[in-house]
């Protein structure tokens, strides 16, 4: 394709193929890549994380580790679409400029064989799947077309006319939680809005309108945050992220690109995967040079957890970029956030310490993650650099690093099976092991709450014991500790489950010793909710609220100043591991074992 690291290859979900009842395409096709949402063997798969980008001159694969793009089609116009039917890639396929050919056909295409149907729709600007229908956007004509993607492939169910040509409908969702419901998004030339269709009734009908969705705004992909449903959209006219909540039809813009001016920058395509917003940013251009060949857009990813800007890349995408998909993870990618296993795609962005260190140079605030540039866990995932993680260094010194969600339930379950009585000391003294003399300091700063301990060191982060619970809880806490440090779980110092009951506050104080300085404090959120307060500060007056959405996995410098108030009425529970960057020995204590501190030593 004559550009560097760029490779032509038609594209293939595995499976049976899929030969279709439309006319094959004349073009010569490339060699075939396999590529199967059910395997974790497939080189396309989640182990390999990458987007598929389609743009007004090329449908073409990037990879988010290599950052090379691949080059499955670039002879068939304007793309958009990119959705999995069964096992087969397809795609829509329309002219550049159709008002200055009124003949000019559009067609739904099967990537994978080459058969397309024609569609009768003019000027579209998306098309999206949902089980046995494939639904597009017929924008020139402001309506829905309903089209079979089952036995009867290609034929027109309906042609819905639910809207107007100047509102200019241009990205579907079909709804999460009721599938009989369409979101669509209405660019209107102007001031956005979100139209909400029932698609069962006949003919299908609006039945909600919320307005203020940005300006020319384009994407609606479905994304929950702290329980509640929400749309995350791209705002183009201000180059700005934004977020619909659905129940109460609040409108957040929440990230603003920088060093854009809005009237030299326009956003267009949106996926999320692994809470990243993968989007597109283009160069401010007439319509009528959107195709041109030397047209090339940006691909960004954001963090939606850590709310930061990770990186801006320049693509080879030969006309403006239209949209950004993972179809390999689902057909609905567009729709709704993706998640992968083991978080590949988010491990991809986070574990590559060279482009965050760039990230953190070009981009204002990402330096407060503080990342290490020269070294990860074996995993692959990031860890604070401890060369500057000190009270003085303040916020410079990293915050708070988000590191990805996991499936905590197994593990709520389990612990919601304990007690709370059982927390307490002469419990654990009886039935586990147990460290005294330390009782007067959890009181001063931490009334009320209740921990058991897995496994403790001394103040140095040196004499680690491994407790008798350890074994009660190893069959779910091992993979979850290796999922994060890889083969480097030998290197934990603690690990202990801390409960803090309803209506109790941990009180502002930094930890110290070499536990903290020469070690990671990781927290999982097995159980919390909105009510829990949790902040950071620098200076008295200068606090950060913290992010503590159940599920979460977080690196926290806990060398500055924090606390928490639990102001629910339900317990918080975090398992806190302290991790060193060199191995630790452990030494098994008995059950009703009885240790103390002694120089900062633990004596039993």
């Amino acid at each position: 394709a004559g550009v560097a690291g760029v490779t032509r290859a038609a594209t293939r979900l595995s499976g049976q193929r899929n030969t279709g009842s439309g006319q094959h395409s004349s073009a010569t096709r490339g060699k075939t890549t396999h590529i199967d949402r059910r395997s974790s063997d497939s080189s396309s798969s989640s182990d390999n994380p990458r987007l598929l980008l389609l743009s007004h001159g090329r449908l073409m694969w990037f990879d988010l580790g290599t950052e090379e793009t691949d080059v499955v089609d670039a002879e068939h116009g304007v793309y958009y679409g990119g959705f999995v039917l069964g096992t087969d890639l397809f795609y829509v396929s329309r002219p550049h400029n159709w008002k200055s050919d009124p003949e000019a056909k559009e067609y739904l295409v099967n990537e994978s064989t080459g058969a397309r149907w024609e569609l009768p729709s003019k000027f579209t600007h998306d098309v999206v799947a949902h089980g046995d229908r494939v639904y597009v956007a017929d924008t020139g004509n402001g309506r829905i077309i309903e089209v079979d993607g089952g036995r009867a492939i290609g034929e027109v169910i309906g042609a819905h006319q639910l809207f107007t040509a100047k509102e200019h409908v241009n990205t579907l969702a079909v709804d999460v939680t009721d599938p009989r419901y369409m979101w669509a998004m209405l660019h209107n030339l102007g001031p956005s809005m979100l139209a909400k269709v029932d698609m069962e009734t006949r003919p299908p009908r609006v039945v909600e309108r919320i307005e203020g969705v940005g300006k020319s705004s384009h994407g609606a992909v479905q994304y929950e945050v702290q329980g509640r449903r929400k749309i995350v959209f791209l705002d183009s006219n201000e180059v700005s992220l934004g977020m619909v909540d659905v129940d109460s039809s609040e409108v957040d813009v929440f990230y603003a690109l920088q060093d854009a001016d809005p009237s030299q920058a326009f956003l267009k395509g949106l996926c999320i995967v692994d809470d990243i917003a993968f989007f597109g940013i283009a160069p401010s251009s007439p319509r009528s040079s959107r195709a041109d060949k030397g047209l090339e857009c940006e691909l960004a990813a954001y963090d939606l957890l850590n709310q930061k800007l990770l990186f801006r890349k320049r693509l080879p995408t030969n006309g403006l970029l239209n949209v950004v998909a993972a179809p390999q993870l689902a057909e609905d990618s567009t729709q709704r956030a993706m998640v992968t296993p083991h978080a590949a795609f988010r491990r991809a962005v986070l574990g590559d310490p060279g482009r965050l260190a760039v990230a953190a140079r070009l981009y204002s605030g990402i330096q407060e993650l503080n990342i290490d540039p020269d070294a990860s866990w074996s995993s692959g995932w990031p860890r604070i650099d401890n060369r500057k993680k000190n009270g003085r260094e303040g916020f410079a010194g990293g915050t708070q690093l988000v590191l990805y969600k996991a499936d905590l339930s197994a593990l709520r379950r389990r612990l919601a099976s304990i007690p709370s009585e059982q927390y307490d000391a002469a419990y654990q003294t009886e039935h586990n092991a147990y460290i005294g003399n330390r009782e007067s300091v959890l009181e001063r700063f931490k009334p009320g709450t209740k921990s058991f301990h897995l496994i403790f060191s001394g103040r140095d982060g040196h004499g680690v014991f491994e407790f008798p619970w350890y074994a009660k809880f190893a069959d779910l806490l091992e993979p979850l500790l290796e999922d994060l440090l890889g083969e480097q779980t030998s290197h934990i110092m603690r690990a202990q489950f801390a409960l803090m009951p309803a209506h109790t506050e941990i009180k502002m104080h930094a930890d110290s010793g070499g536990y903290s300085s020469e070690g990671h404090r990781i927290h999982f959120v097995v159980q919390s909710n909105p009510d829990v307060h949790f902040q950071v500060c620098q200076h008295e007056d200068d606090c950060i609220r913290l992010n503590t959405e159940e599920g979460l996995v977080f690196e926290l410098n806990n060398r500055l100043k924090h606390s928490v108030v639990n102001s629910s009425d339900q317990d918080r529970i975090h398992l806190v591991v302290d991790v060193a960057e060199t191995p630790r020995e452990r030494t098994p204590l008995q059950v009703g074992q009885l240790c103390g501190y002694k120089g900062g030593n633990i004596v039993c």
